[in-house]
């Protein structure tokens, strides 16, 4: 499984050596020259390296704004991505498959880039449904989210099997967010049959390197996307040491310059997010 961690501009030079692939995110792209300029140039010197385009829908959300579909699509047509994300909403099944449907009538026939929906629900049913759904529409290539909170609900629920796994790998803390894994690792493992139909996984993010451990074991080929061994090294935090969940976003250190010790700790909590 491949992997990808969220680096601030004045790290993108370790990209290459730190990242399996590249996951571009739409909001930063439009807004900041260097990042723009820096995935611009490794797409075009560096065009065997897998480029998922992702439409920000979640910090969009985070920040109380919208995702403008004909700037996304004229920025999908300038990167020419090997995916990208189609239009999602949060945990509503019936606005994101609303949503695809008007993305790819209006711009999918003008983008050479391969479209990859998000699988979105409030319950695990909705979310199977959701899956159904794009594969009679002939989708493919799909991304699970992270953050629905059902996923959390779920942990409550299950045999205890995850659990321990998750607790195996050095989990001292049962931090809300491993909640989240655990209960994603559930749908992934009830809905196997029908996710190994399509072409290429992708789940969007991750706050736990032990469910990239699980996870790895059902679909090997599937990529995956994480700020979190980032974050957390932002708060002094060995990856795993974590008692809770570091309250930012990419955005909050875009800018910030590190000194030699937390770089260096970031590049430890990422290694040891890709080696599980």
């Amino acid at each position: 499984m491949k992997i990808n961690s969220e680096l601030p501009i004045t790290l993108l030079n370790m990209n290459e050596q730190l990242n399996e692939f590249d996951l571009v995110l739409f909001h930063l792209y439009k807004s900041e020259s260097d990042y723009k300029s820096y995935f611009n140039n490794i797409r075009k010197t560096h065009p065997e390296r897998l480029m998922i385009f992702d439409n920000s829908a979640y910090e969009f959300f985070v920040k109380g704004e919208e995702l403008n579909l004909d700037e996304y699509a004229e920025t999908i047509k300038e990167l020419n991505p090997d995916y990208y994300i189609l239009p999602d909403v949060l945990m509503d099944t019936k606005k994101t498959l609303s949503g695809v449907r008007d993305f790819l009538q209006k711009y999918g026939d003008s983008l050479e880039s391969t479209p990859m929906a998000v699988v979105q629900g409030d319950s695990i049913v909705s979310m199977g449904n959701c899956l159904m759904v794009y594969y009679e529409m002939g989708i493919r290539n799909i991304a699970v989210p992270f953050h629905n909170s059902f996923f959390k609900d779920e942990y409550d629920e299950c045999n205890g099997d995850i659990a321990y796994m998750l607790s195996s790998h050095g989990y001292q803390y049962f931090t809300k967010d491993v909640r989240y894994a655990a209960g994603r690792c559930m749908w992934v493992n009830e809905n196997k049959e029908i996710l190994s139909k399509f072409e290429h996984i992708h789940f969007l993010g991750s706050h736990c390197p032990a469910e990239k451990g699980y996870l790895k074991t059902i679909f090997p080929e599937a990529t995956m996307d994480t700020g979190y061994p980032v974050k957390c090294a932002l708060q002094g935090w060995e990856l795993g040491r974590e008692k809770y969940k570091p309250d930012v976003i990419i955005d909050d250190f875009m800018h910030d310059n590190f000194s030699d010790k937390y770089i260096e700790l970031i590049k430890d909590n990422i290694n040891k997010f890709k080696s599980y």
